[in-house]
């Protein structure tokens, strides 16, 4: 594996972390769901782990370094219910699209504003 280009964070509610083969199964659950897919941008809903496994390669092993992705793991009850990350990071430049994205379940409660501010 890869060796992140940025940290793992923290903020009162949740641990970010990067990224790994084990979080598959939670990429496959999490992007198949229609609500969290009705805001990402040409994209399908996933319909195979074998797509969730090439999601979290691209990751974990990305072909440059513009791109990174947290998952957000809730303190509580230690389960994922969203990512967020940087796209297209240009470090000279100091500037990245954000992506993010939560289940519904955990919308409403101000987890992604606590984790954007945590990236920022």
């Amino acid at each position: 594996m890869e060796t992140p280009l940025f940290s793992p964070l923290e903020t009162p509610r949740l641990w970010l972390r990067s990224l790994d083969a084990d979080d598959a199964p939670f990429i496959c659950r999490h992007f198949s769901d229609p609500q969290v897919n009705q805001y990402l941008l040409d994209e399908d809903p996933i319909a195979t782990l074998e797509q969730a496994r090439a999601i979290v390669d691209f990751f974990v092993q990305p072909k440059n370094d513009t791109y990174t992705r947290w998952v957000l793991v809730t303190k509580d009850q230690g389960k994922p219910i969203g990512t967020c990350g940087f796209h297209k990071w240009d470090a000279r430049n100091r500037r990245a699209e954000i992506g993010y994205d939560l289940a519904p379940a955990a919308w409403g409660q101000g987890y992604m504003g606590e984790a954007l501010k945590a990236m920022l």
